[in-house]
């Protein structure tokens, strides 16, 4: 082979050794992405085999117990009562809210609502933030992820475990007319129970099964197209080892002829 003829070769196969190795990179960033999804994955299975739902346990007029996830509109409807010396009073009257309740949410500041409709005489409130209203002398906020559907259904459980609101409690009594809504302690009421929820932790573990052998099967697939990345690149390397011997020959051999 003479030299202008292993020069072009040796470009060739230069020219395809970076290709071989541009094409690894991008194998192995589809496999880092696959890694990130597999710890997703691992991550969602996680969350929701850990969740907890807070429980209250009632009593009907007919003597029997029965159990129910504590959310806002249970709560603020008066379909919830807490015991420990805080159980509702029927038929609260207050001008907080348009109708009448035992058992409202704060921030420590402000009344916590999930709906405008829920803040009393609306159309005299004053914006003074965001989903922030004044009115009545009272501040209230707007949070509608209150609303108990979809991906919320646990997130008043959450902002009460963190401390984000409170529940206060309405005493219509004389002693405490001139504060009647109080704090009250959920976790001090032996009549609610903060516990594993894990009545979705089959479906979780189906879900992370299926979604973790999908990805297991695509990396086997990435790791497959590597090695034989990997195998084409050394054949590469062996044949531009030779090329770039032959030339270093021919070169040697051209200053030796002409020395």
């Amino acid at each position: 082979m003479g030299l202008s003829a292993s020069q072009g070769r040796l470009l060739l196969l230069t020219a395809r050794q970076n290709d071989l190795e541009y094409q690894a990179q991008q194998v192995s960033q589809q496999r880092l992405a696959l890694a990130g999804k597999l710890d997703e994955i691992s991550q969602e299975y996680e969350t929701s085999t850990n969740n907890r739902q807070m429980i209250i346990t009632m009593q009907t007029s007919e003597g029997t117990s029965v159990t129910s996830n504590l959310t806002y509109a249970k709560l603020v409807s008066g379909a919830v009562g807490l015991d420990g010396g805080l159980k509702q009073s029927a038929g609260i009257n207050t001008t907080d809210y348009s109708n009448s309740q035992a058992f409202r949410l704060s921030d420590g500041s402000s009344i916590v609502v999930s709906d405008k409709s829920e803040i009393p005489d609306i159309d005299k409130a004053k914006e003074i933030g965001d989903n922030k209203y004044s009115v009545n002398g009272k501040t209230y906020v707007v949070d509608e992820k209150l609303n108990d559907n979809g991906s919320n259904v646990n997130y008043l459980q959450n902002c009460l475990r963190n401390g984000k609101y409170i529940i206060e409690k309405h005493y219509a009594d004389s002693v405490s007319q001139d504060k009647p809504w109080k704090e009250i302690s959920w976790d001090a009421a032996s009549n609610v129970a903060d516990q594993y929820y894990d009545a979705d932790d089959a479906g979780a573990k189906a879900k992370y099964d299926r979604l973790s052998k999908q990805v297991e099967a695509q990396d086997k697939k990435l790791q497959l197209d590597l090695d034989n990345i990997e195998t084409q690149r050394d054949a590469v390397k062996t044949e531009i080892d030779s090329v770039e011997k032959v030339i270093n020959e021919n070169i040697e051999k051209t200053f030796n002829a002409f020395g």
